[in-house]
């Protein structure tokens, strides 16, 4: 819902609101892997967090690693994809860092 919501303020707001949405949706894609992480572990550990919520701290801890090991690989895959692959999308990085922010945010 979000991603359609940002790509109707797009098409109204921007002036070349095609290159600016492919912008968007090529970092905003990448950077929702991110939430692969959490989601995962809390479906596979949602069972023992009903019976004992003393493994939350350590359930949440262990989803701080992987979200950081996982946030530094995909910044560098984003370089690498946008310098070997896709180079019309080298002026997205900052774009990429502001929408990762906030799926690390999402993902803790």
């Amino acid at each position: 819902m979000f991603l359609y919501t940002d790509i109707f303020i797009l098409k109204l707001l921007s002036e070349d609101s095609n290159a600016d949405i492919a912008n968007y949706s090529f970092s905003l894609n990448i950077a929702s892997v991110l939430l692969i992480i959490p989601m995962t572990i809390v479906q596979v550990e949602i069972e023992n967090l009903k019976l004992n919520t003393v493994n939350v701290n350590k359930i949440n801890n262990r989803i701080r690693l992987l979200t950081s090991v996982l946030t530094i690989g995909l910044i560098f895959g984003f370089l690498s994809l946008t310098e070997q692959l896709f180079f019309d999308f080298r002026e997205t990085f900052v774009l990429f860092l502001i929408v990762i922010s906030a799926k690390i945010f999402q993902s803790l």
